[in-house]
């Protein structure tokens, strides 16, 4: 769908130290790492609480970096987004729809009113009504290290991604997930784009990242597997059946060492998982319960505001 593939929700501060935050299509950053490498992005640079120069610099630092990625979307995209300073503007069928006003208001290392937005592409998502829609993919960064992901479009209700999304051939499904990192839990869920808002989301008992879309209801993915013996990793399928029952099935064993390999000899039992419908508040809330819907109050608050009719 043109997006940036990130992995996991990683503090900024891990991905600035590593390669590959880079999220536009068939570009290269500038240190030469391809668009698909699997980290993430956004966040803030940790500088000294008790310092708020250092602070201010930390927190420009990580502006410009914002800024650099998202320069190139806007220059594709510029019937859908444009920047004037801090101020992000999302326009649909020639009509403002939105408009995001980065925060940045005492010291941005402990205070969550630090707030960045930016635009990281368009995508063409199935709407309830059958038809593909365009959407904005926009990305929040805070202050709390972490960054957040929704689409903006013809619906005012927002879904909040913690992950990258990952979207299926067709745009009807989008996948999302993360393996267990820096003693984070992960998880994996999948949500039906073409259901009335909160879209219907199906959630699997493990932490995995999604890889790729093989077709429209089948899709790669990594996960983590807790063995006896230590932490293991495995390569799965998740397919969609003829009765709509989402399946994970791990097919082996794989290593990460200088390149990912499959293992001989698997020491685990491979399993095979079921999705579970979410509830209203998983679904609203998106995958990591720490991410709460978005009131309207909230929103503003954020810097948020919505400025077009409340769509179909």
């Amino acid at each position: 769908m043109g997006f940036a593939k990130i992995a996991g929700a990683v503090p900024v501060v891990l991905c600035l130290a590593l390669t590959g935050c880079q999220p536009k299509p068939g570009a290269e950053a500038a240190d030469g790492a391809p668009r698909d490498s699997a980290l993430v992005e956004g966040g803030f640079i940790p500088g000294d609480p008790a310092n708020s120069a250092a602070s201010t610099s930390a927190d420009q630092s990580t502006l410009d970096v914002i800024r650099k990625y998202e320069a190139p979307e806007i220059s594709s995209h510029p019937e859908m987004a444009s920047r004037k300073g801090d101020v992000l503007f999302i326009t649909m069928d020639g009509t403002p729809v939105a408009r995001f006003t980065d925060r940045r208001s005492g010291d941005c290392m402990t205070n969550r009113t630090c707030i960045n937005w930016s635009f990281r592409g368009a995508a063409a998502l199935v709407s309830l009504k059958g038809k593909r829609e365009p959407f904005a993919l926009i990305m929040q960064d805070g202050a709390d290290g972490w960054s957040h992901f929704t689409f903006v479009g013809g619906e005012r209700g927002l879904t909040w991604f913690s992950n990258w999304p990952e979207i299926s051939p067709e745009g009807r499904y989008i996948a999302e997930g993360s393996r267990e990192s820096m003693d984070v839990a992960g998880y994996f869920r999948i949500v039906d784009w073409a259901t009335s808002y909160p879209h219907a989301a199906y959630v699997f008992e493990a932490g995995c990242h999604p890889l790729k879309w093989t077709r429209a209801d089948t899709l790669q993915v990594n996960c983590d597997h807790a063995g006896k013996d230590g932490a293991f990793a495995t390569v799965a399928t998740v397919k969609r059946d003829a009765k709509g029952q989402w399946r994970l099935t791990e097919t082996a064993e794989v290593t990460f060492d200088d390149a990912e390999r499959l293992v001989a000899g698997s020491k685990l039992k491979l399993r095979t998982l079921d999705a579970k419908p979410a509830g209203p508040d998983v679904a609203r809330e998106g995958a990591m319960a720490s991410r709460k819907v978005a009131t309207e109050a909230q929103l503003v608050a954020e810097g948020m505001d919505w400025l077009g009719p409340a769509g179909p």
